[in-house]
């Protein structure tokens, strides 16, 4: 099992692209960039790693999907809570990304941060900006994208919230499955023990957020983090160029 763990991740690593090397001044403010603005794109490459690291996490969670139909066992309630788990972080990373928009949204009027936008494809800056206009309140939410990043931004149950909790309980049990009981495993241990439970409050809360229930429930969330981090990557990447701090290949 260790190997099979470690041969998955080389051939994670094996799809990043060759290493290369930037002078870290790229970071550091002066008299034509403000410090605030080099913070803001530092932090948008911290959220990008973070969701790109939750995104494996996802790959890996995956692969422990219990085979054939979904069954009321314990392979299948381990399985889902760790699914449900993962998006969980997901859309609390994003959540944050929404959050540092709205406090430095000043730093995205900078002329260094203007032109780097204005590099982006016409699709990608278009991604960017929907992102932007829920951060700041600014969106009509056409697109199912746009509905979905609002919810997550007018919500805050990442956090525990006990009522948005509660509230997802009663979504799973009492509206969508009624006739459901509850699940636990009780044991002596930490590792016996799991409330089954829990996961589906969870569940039925992420379904509310989403509008969606099931298999639409992955598919929703997978075009949510396209559509976040590829305009984010390319944002970093242009700033960092924007600085006069080309990149340099370096051997492995």
């Amino acid at each position: 099992m260790e190997n099979a763990y470690k041969n998955f991740f080389e051939a994670e690593c094996r799809e990043l692209a060759d290493l290369e090397t930037f002078d870290p001044d790229a970071f550091v403010g002066d008299d034509a960039v403000p410090q605030s603005v080099c913070n803001f794109v530092l932090s948008l490459a911290l959220i990008f790693n973070d969701l790109r690291d939750l995104y494996y996490a996802n790959f890996l969670v995956g692969g422990c999907k219990p085979t054939g139909s979904v069954l009321k066992n314990k392979q299948w309630g381990y399985y889902s809570g760790l699914y449900l788990h993962i998006v969980r972080l997901i859309l609390s990373a994003i959540h944050e990304l929404l959050n540092l928009i709205e406090k430095q949204r000043a730093d995205m009027d900078h002329p260094i941060f203007a032109d780097v936008l204005k590099a982006l494809p016409k699709d990608k800056r278009k991604e960017w900006f929907d992102v932007v206009g829920i951060a700041l309140g600014k969106s009509s939410a056409d697109s199912r994208l746009e509905k979905l990043l609002l919810r997550i931004r007018n919500n805050v149950s990442f956090h525990y919230d006990a009522k948005a909790l509660y509230g997802g309980f009663r979504h799973h049990f009492l509206v969508h499955q009624p006739e459901e009981r509850a699940y636990v495993s009780r044991g002596n241990t930490v590792q016996s023990t799991r409330f089954y439970f829990a996961d589906a409050a969870v569940d039925g809360l992420l379904n509310e957020i989403s509008g969606t229930n099931g298999p639409d429930l992955a598919a929703s969330f997978e075009k949510l983090i396209d559509g976040v981090y590829q305009p984010v990557m390319l944002i970093i990447s242009g700033f960092i160029q924007k600085r006069g701090c080309a990149f340099r290949q370096e051997p492995c």
